[in-house]
């Protein structure tokens, strides 16, 4: 079994994010999230990734079909592709192209693993800079907009709200101890909704921590005809979980 490297960390966070339940009546609602409205989205960061002491940049481009598909490619700053995969509902699947390697996970597996749960619906918006979900009740005493989840599995779940957009999303658990925060510190807008533009992603088990940090480049809302991805010949199956 192979340890975990980068990449898989990097799968691991942005797959570390709620399973979203439909809001109840009582539940004090938020305004139309922006999945109630965009279909595609493809968008690329500048980006960077702190890891076991190191820091590694480089771009990140993403494609997404709405609750079903994310595409994603990573180059480092001289332009050589480090990684590229897809996750869709059930599974990730991985090119470690650096090391000719390719990492299929299941989302359920990974979910019993880190005991977060994951749902493609819930990583995009992490992406788009949204609550993870609508079920909210306001924490007594805040001064701000701040929110914690009603019921399973949001009970761990916190978030903050302000005029302009999600201010943060953070998932905690205690026993064991595992983490994930993303802090949005600034937004553009397609229509009327609010679109991450730069912003941090820190997750934390008991032996790793992992950050990432986003610059939005660029941003497309058009139809995207497919989402392309492949196992080149000679690429060897890594056991990782």
């Amino acid at each position: 079994m192979k340890s975990l490297t980068p990449v898989l960390l990097f799968t691991l966070f942005i797959s570390s994010c709620g399973l979203l339940k439909q809001p109840s009546a009582e539940v004090e609602q938020l305004q139309p999230s922006i999945n109630d409205e965009w279909q595609h989205i493809s968008s690329s960061y500048q980006c960077g990734i702190q890891f076991g002491g190191n820091e590694y940049s480089g771009t990140l481009r993403l494609k997404m079909k709405r609750d079903s598909i994310i595409w994603f490619s990573i180059k480092a700053v001289f332009g050589l592709q480090i990684a590229r995969g897809v996750i869709n509902q059930d599974s990730a699947h991985i090119l470690n192209v650096m090391q000719g390697e390719y990492y299929a996970l299941s989302l359920e597996e990974l979910e019993r693993r880190m005991q977060l749960p994951a749902q493609v619906s819930s990583i995009q918006k992490l992406f788009t800079g949204e609550t993870l979900t609508n079920e909210l009740v306001k924490i007594p005493g805040s001064k701000d907009s701040t929110f914690w989840g009603k019921s399973e599995p949001f009970k761990d779940y916190s978030t903050s709200i302000s005029d302009t957009g999600v201010v943060f999303n953070s998932f905690i658990k205690k026993n064991p101890d595992r983490s994930l925060v993303a802090q949005y510190q600034s937004f553009t807008k397609w229509k009327v909704y609010p679109i991450a533009a730069k912003w941090f992603i820190q997750v934390k088990d008991e032996l790793n921590t992992v950050r990432l940090e986003m610059q939005l480049r660029n941003v497309s809302f058009s139809t995207i005809p497919s989402y392309p991805f492949s196992i080149p010949e000679g690429y060897k199956r890594v056991k990782l979980l």
